[in-house]
Formats: structure tokens, C-alpha cells, sequence
């Protein structure tokens, strides 16, 4: 490998490790923002009724929300929404915010991105 081959290569290993490094602290910190003020997950059985399922929160009241008929398979026979703490009347299928999920996952790719760049670098250094 010639020098400038290798001062090459050492430019673009240093600007993935920037990139890679900023990126993954920008999405983390995003992603963990968002996990903590949405709130926790409640799971609480639920009950199709017609074109309604209904629910009860862990405070004790009722909601109700439209569903068009496709229902997941429950626990012999029994349903379970799941809700965050601050939106008792937004029920969910499955506890998982795939947004704050892609953010997470991106952010560990980027991570390792910027890792594998730090390796290149010091590699270079005794080329």
C-alpha cells in the first residue's frame, strides 16, 4: 500500500469516526429522550365487544376504541392491550415503540461504525 493510498484512507476513517461517533451520540440521546417522557407500559386485559374494545386502565376507568376486527391471538382466549402511563386511550398490540427502537438500533449501528473507523485509523498508524 502506497503513502497516499494509506493518508487516504486515513482521511475517510476519520471522517466515519466523526460522523459515526455524532451520530450515535445524537440518536441514542434522542431515543433515550423519548423512552423517558413517553413513560412506561401498562399491559391490562381487554374485551372485544362488536366493532369496540374495551379496557380498563390501572386507575380504574373504562375506555373504548374502535378495532376493525383484527385481533391477535390472546392467552386462551383473552386479550391484552398495552398503553403508555400518560396515554391510557391509546392501546397498543405490543409494548415496543418502534420509532425509539429504529433510533436505538441506529444508533448502536453508527457506534459501531465509528469503532471499526477508531481500528482502521490505529491499524494505519503502523502501516
Amino acid at each position: 500500500m502506497t503513502q497516499d493510498h494509506a493518508e487516504t484512507i486515513g482521511l475517510i476513517a476519520e471522517l466515519l469516526t466523526i460522523l459515526g461517533l455524532v451520530g450515535a451520540v445524537s440518536c441514542g440521546l434522542i431515543g433515550v429522550i423519548m423512552r423517558l417522557t413517553r413513560g412506561k407500559w401498562h399491559r391490562v386485559p381487554a374485551e372485544a365487544v362488536g366493532d369496540e374494545l374495551r379496557w380498563i386502565d390501572d386507575s380504574g376507568t373504562l375506555h373504548v376504541a374502535p378495532h376493525d376486527g383484527d385481533l391477535p391471538p390472546g392467552d386462551a382466549g383473552v386479550l391484552h392491550v398495552h398503553y403508555r402511563q400518560g396515554r391510557p386511550e391509546l392501546p397498543y398490540w405490543e409494548a415496543v415503540a418502534h420509532d425509539e427502537k429504529t433510533l436505538l438500533v441506529t444508533a448502536g449501528i453508527l457506534a459501531g461504525v465509528a469503532v471499526l473507523a477508531i481500528a482502521t485509523s490505529i491499524v494505519l498508524l503502523f502501516v
